[in-house]
């Protein structure tokens, strides 16, 4: 029912607008071009393959590894409840950081702080204080991971209209294609952690397992996520839009805005 109300209001209270670059010349491009502009679009294959790796590190096993590899299983819940917390109340924080720094250094300022708080979480095994400060630490980062994607690719997609002005209305695809890749890195996580569970001897609802399991869960749970955490900050690197490119691409759209205007004038004129 929520669900349902918050499309409806998406539905009945926003109001589409043309954007700067909509222009009556415009081309309507086949799918599997548009496909293939959007996967040549480096800035977007960046974020999208950056934002993969850092989607699979953070699809831990918390819930494992806490209840077979610590003894905070009895705790899980209340660390998941600290953890979104932290989390819900660092969006405006991060918000202000990215006005502030920009994009591209809040980003890694927001997911280096999930490092810490892995190695500390899997070497610590039964101090709930540090749990605690360490699953608000978690959620302050993950706020920055749900965060950023959204407010990046806005900037892909307005780099992607200053390059091609004919080629518009593609936003769907550049978003559809990012959910579905954070969709896949989502479900690989989950499937690839089943499979090493499976072949070291983890069986679902037992009291105690072989110390290969939980070696298994202490792999899982910090040294992976870490190695993917620094593959996602290196293809950020990379990435092309920073803030003095963000601001170029804002005053070009708003250039292109303004000549559209005036020749829809003279059109309405003649």
């Amino acid at each position: 029912m929520l669900y349902f109300l918050c499309c409806l209001v998406l539905f009945l209270g926003v109001k589409e607008q043309l954007a700067p670059l909509s222009k009556l010349d415009r081309i309507n491009v086949p799918y599997l071009t548009a496909i293939k502009m959007i996967v040549g679009h480096t800035p977007y294959v960046r974020l999208v393959f950056g934002f993969l790796f850092a989607s699979l590190a953070f699809q831990g096993n918390f819930a494992l590894f806490c209840t077979h590899a610590t003894k905070m299983g009895a705790y899980f819940q209340h660390l998941v409840l600290i953890l979104l917390t932290a989390a819900t109340i660092s969006i405006p924080v991060w918000q202000t950081v990215l006005v502030t720094i920009g994009k591209k250094n809040t980003i890694f300022i927001g997911l280096s702080f999930y490092i810490p708080a892995l190695i500390v979480i899997s070497l610590v095994k039964s101090s709930l204080p540090a749990f605690i400060m360490m699953s608000m630490l978690a959620g302050t980062s993950l706020a920055a991971f749900f965060l950023l994607p959204w407010s990046m690719l806005p900037d892909v997609v307005d780099d992607f209209k200053v390059k091609n002005p004919s080629c518009q209305d593609l936003e769907p695809l550049f978003y559809s294609c990012y959910g579905f890749f954070s969709k896949f890195g989502g479900g690989m996580s989950v499937g690839v952690s089943t499979l090493v569970l499976y072949f070291v001897g983890y069986k679902p609802g037992a009291c105690k397992h072989n110390p290969e399991v939980i070696y298994s869960l202490r792999v899982l749970f910090a040294p992976v996520p870490i190695c993917l955490l620094l593959i996602s900050l290196v293809i950020f690197c990379f990435y092309p839009i920073n803030e003095e490119r963000r601001q170029s691409i804002q005053e070009a759209l708003r250039k292109a805005g303004t000549e559209t205007g005036l020749k829809r004038e003279e059109e309405l004129s003649l």
